[in-house]
């Protein structure tokens, strides 16, 4: 419905009044009220022993919030840090019908305990006349219903005109209504519609109007209509109960065939991206053995390099236990940048000792000398890198952005102790691998020679 400032008015009054008996136990120390005809916001200002977390405050006052005609109520925070969110995303064929349904399941989802909102991706759409043409009506004056979408499209925006040439190039014509013939919805009803045989009549004698949200946006994916709830959480609340709680009151619905529900976002979100993290990681991995084995003319040589990586693996952990950080997205990225970083130091201190057994005559002495070579530059990588990054990690997060401590953290940690033992474990596999592969080489010579 539409709201005039003076409808606006009595219903943040109304809504005031009614939370004024739990201003005591809230600790409210003032109010404030900020509204337009569409909508409106009641800021509460709480003493500083008052509630601090969402959760709480909408547990005292929702029993308190009144029932208006076409008011809906929501209470938000602007602390930040308390958001928790997940999200679930529908798909279907027409944007209207697709619109409805997710509004009709976040009004059913916000009864549920643990939601402290839901916002769907009509949340952002303004307001839109609807002009509905009865097909009766227009048949019996003679209208076809196509001739009055293009009059109303006319009446609201005009229509343009041929251009006007002169010396100084081309000027564009436009013809339509002066804007205080178009001001309310009154003179659209009083728009003429000519009939086929020319005989004129009111626009509200053919349709019905009302005003209705807009869809803000279409997005489409895979030739289908995509919508989006978005579910705001107190601390406790579970994501993914939630998230199968919409699922269920979505297919409660009467849904249409073609419409769906899938859920996605919070912990399923960071699953998805895990999964995603994972499987780069495992190719990214294979594509380094797949040019180390072409680069040192061997397949099993470069499997050495991977002895470095457990250890990165063990450093890693340790140091977000350490540091108290969780595993996050950011994480998973610096543990892919780490994964280059000491592959990268294994594959040189490989090739390295690959060189020196040219001028070596044994083994042993080629490795030593190698390790000699290379531990400088390798503690030198190290170390650069990890007092590059030691910032990131003990100056205090300014809490806006992107954290990138996790990021810090799992690359000082696991730098520091893949650097301590890729110059042990990198030669050692290196000597195993070598004795296997000419073990192996010998058996296969000793079969392939003919036998007496």
């Amino acid at each position: 419905p539409h709201f005039t400032l003076r409808d606006a008015d009595e219903a943040m009054e109304k809504i005031r009044l009614a939370c004024l008996p739990v201003h005591d136990v809230l600790k409210v120390e003032d109010v404030a009220a900020f509204f337009d005809s569409d909508d409106g916001a009641l800021m509460f200002f709480m003493e500083p022993s008052g509630a601090t977390t969402r959760s709480s405050f909408m547990e005292v006052l929702r029993p308190h919030l009144p029932e208006l005609p076409g008011v809906e109520i929501r209470v938000g925070s602007d602390d930040e840090e308390e958001k928790k969110k997940t999200w679930v995303r529908a798909r279907g064929r027409e944007p209207l019908v697709l619109e409805s349904l997710l509004a009709r399941t976040a009004v059913e989802l916000r009864k549920e305990p643990g939601v402290l909102d839901v916002l769907t991706s009509n949340e952002t759409s303004t307001d839109e006349v609807r002009v509905d043409v009865q097909p009766e009506r227009a048949q019996r004056f003679g209208v076809a219903p196509s001739s009055v979408a293009s009059l109303v499209a006319w009446a609201l925006r005009g229509a343009p005109l041929s251009d006007f040439h002169e010396e100084s190039g081309e000027l564009p014509f436009w013809i339509q209504y002066e804007g205080s013939d178009m001001e309310s919805l009154g003179e659209l009803y009083r728009v003429p519609v000519y009939s086929e045989f020319g005989q004129p009549t009111a626009l509200a004698n053919l349709a019905t109007f009302g005003v209705d949200k807009g869809v803000p946006s279409i997005k489409r994916r895979r030739g289908r209509v995509e919508g989006q709830l978005e579910i705001v959480l107190a601390n406790d609340a579970s994501p993914d109960r939630l998230a199968i709680r919409a699922q269920q009151i979505f297919q409660s619905l009467e849904v249409p065939e073609g419409y769906e529900l899938i859920l996605e976002g919070g912990e399923r979100g960071m699953e998805e991206a895990q999964r995603d993290l994972a499987q780069a990681t495992l190719f990214g991995g294979l594509l380094i053995l797949l040019i180390m084995g072409v680069l040192f003319e061997s397949f099993v040589l470069p499997l050495c390099v991977l002895g470095s990586i457990p250890f990165l693996v063990v450093g890693s952990y340790w140091g977000m236990l350490f540091f108290g950080e969780a595993m996050g997205e950011v994480a998973y990225i610096g543990f892919v940048i780490l994964l280059g970083i000491v592959v990268n130091n294994a594959i040189v201190l490989v090739d390295t000792i690959n060189r020196f057994r040219e001028r070596h005559p044994t083994r042993a002495a080629a490795i030593l000398e190698a390790g000699a070579a290379r531990v400088r530059p390798i503690l030198m990588t190290a170390c650069t890198t990890v007092v590059g990054l030691a910032p990131l990690v003990l100056l205090p997060n300014p809490g806006e952005g992107i954290d990138y401590r996790p990021l810090a953290v799992i690359v000082m940690g696991g730098l520091t102790a893949s650097t301590l033992f890729t110059l042990l474990v990198v030669p050692l596999l290196y000597t195993l691998l070598d004795d296997a592969r000419d073990h192996v080489a010998g058996v296969v010579r000793r079969w392939s020679q003919p036998r007496a």
